[in-house]
């Protein structure tokens, strides 16, 4: 249903907009980078269309993972402001991020239009949708630390209430309450160090793990990753309530916040989906899951660090030692072990496989479920993949054993080549637009120019037979 909704430009809420792109898109991009060849290979064996394919598997998982745990805390009856702004924004731009990762996989097959065009409605309507519910700028650059400071913060509502207040024991309570944001800051100052040498010190929870690691593990090491961040980010809010009401003109450094308190939570969400869903899946869940955990947390990082070297100025250079102080929390001990590591080559080639093969049961399990389209493309595209994955199979062992393939590998090859030639085609239409379906003889102005600029380059012979004619 997402997917026909995408297709036709109908609407349908945002988050479910990128959740449908994940799940309804993403494997028949995948299959056709499988059908689609260039230089008589596939183009799903490019480097560069398995960067934009892993791009959109790990999106497509962090919105399908985020948007299950959000709609999970609203059946549960909580009405969660700053989280909805958190989802709304993050996975709005990640779903326009996995749009443009698919024109670019397609192609020309996302450029013309037509029933074969299944994700150039999407293309169209994604940044218009956004716009239309509420520009992602705002949100990101003053709603989400604007508001949520003061819901959030377990001090600052009692020392403003403190401050409007005007009974005997107002100065009491301010004390109080200032007295508990500055330990507040301590402590996570030290839970940041603390976790940043951990992590820094031989075997820390840090970095990318390929090969076997058990799931506890897996999350162990995720979650420890995420709690550092989250103290991190939590003293960044402390320092930032510095500036006092100058921090909601700071909207630059407001949505360099923004920007890791949404990774971290979109991280949290992943290792909650993992944790329940591991048990039924095979590896594949967990390199998605490494590939999207290791993206959100290089982005809550470099987050943070882009905070710590753009503080506001203020009053006597304090900007300097606030900057100082958050540099030191987030890298106590240098670089090292900082959660800023890329993901490697090998598990990006690993990620994107997991829509253009089918050595693993992801796409089954988590995305091709819950997807319908009218159209056939979908399905045309989706059946063509175990074809052509048998094709290139028999190819590669009749080239490996240099010989002809037998009359049944012949067939299966033939068949995979339909599929191929029927899966990459596009619409092409004799009269495009109303002018020419409604006005008989209209010919669009460019032709005209066209049919008069080849006239002119005819021999005079030939001009004079073709205007007799």
């Amino acid at each position: 249903m997402f997917v026909e909704c995408l297709a036709e430009g109908r609407g349908v809420s945002l988050p479910a907009m990128a959740v449908a792109l994940g799940k309804g898109v993403a494997p028949v991009a995948g299959a056709y980078a499988r059908a689609r060849k260039q230089f008589r290979v596939p183009v799903a064996e490019f480097g560069g269309v398995q960067e934009a394919l892993a791009v959109l598997a790990s999106q497509g998982y962090v919105s399908l993972a985020s948007t299950e745990l959000m709609n999970a805390i609203v059946d549960n009856h909580e009405a969660p402001m700053v989280l909805s702004s958190i989802i709304k924004q993050n996975v709005t731009d990640r779903g326009r991020t996995m749009v443009n990762a698919t024109m670019d996989v397609l192609g020309g097959a996302g450029i013309s239009m037509g029933d074969s065009n299944y994700v150039g409605g999407a293309y169209m309507a994604f940044p218009i949708a956004i716009t239309v519910e509420g520009a992602n700028i705002m949100t990101r650059s003053f709603q989400i630390i604007g508001q949520g400071l003061m819901r959030c913060h377990p001090h600052l509502l009692d020392v403003v209430e403190a401050l409007e207040a005007d009974d005997a024991e107002a100065p009491q309570r301010f004390a109080a309450g200032v007295k508990a944001m500055a330990g507040h800051g301590l402590t996570n100052f030290g839970r940041s160090v603390k976790s940043g040498l951990a992590a820094a010190a031989p075997f820390g929870a840090t970095g990318e793990v390929l090969g076997a690691e058990a799931d506890a593990a897996f999350v162990a090491r995720h979650r420890a990753r995420l709690d550092r961040l989250a103290a991190n980010f939590a003293f960044a809010a402390d320092l930032a309530l510095l500036l006092g009401g100058r921090l909601k003109f700071e909207e630059m450094f407001m949505g360099r916040l923004a920007d890791a308190v949404g990774a971290i939570f979109l991280g949290y969400a992943c290792v909650h989906h993992f944790s329940r869903s591991a048990a039924a899946a095979d590896a594949g869940l967990r390199t998605v899951a490494e590939h999207a955990l290791l993206g959100l947390e290089k982005e809550a990082h470099d987050a943070l660090r882009g905070a710590a070297a753009n503080v506001p100025p203020m009053p006597l250079g304090a900007h300097r030692a606030v900057g100082g102080l958050l540099n030191v929390a987030l890298r106590p001990a240098g670089a090292r072990g900082a959660p800023d590591a890329q993901p490697s080559d090998t598990l990006v080639k690993a990620c994107a496989d997991l829509l253009t093969r089918r050595d693993s049961t992801y796409a089954e399990t988590f995305l091709v479920p819950g997807g319908y389209a009218s159209s056939k493309i979908h399905k045309r595209i989706l059946d063509g993949l175990p074809l052509c994955l048998e094709a290139d199979a028999i190819a590669a062992t009749c080239k490996r054993e240099k010989r002809d393939p037998t009359a049944d590998e012949r067939a299966k090859i033939a068949a995979a080549d339909a599929a191929r030639d029927a899966i990459v085609q596009v619409q092409a239409f004799d009269k495009l637009g109303e002018n020419e379906r409604l006005r008989p003889g209209f010919v669009r102005p460019a032709l005209e120019q066209t049919e008069a600029w080849l006239a002119d380059r005819k021999p005079p012979a030939a001009a004079a037979a073709a205007a007799a004619s």
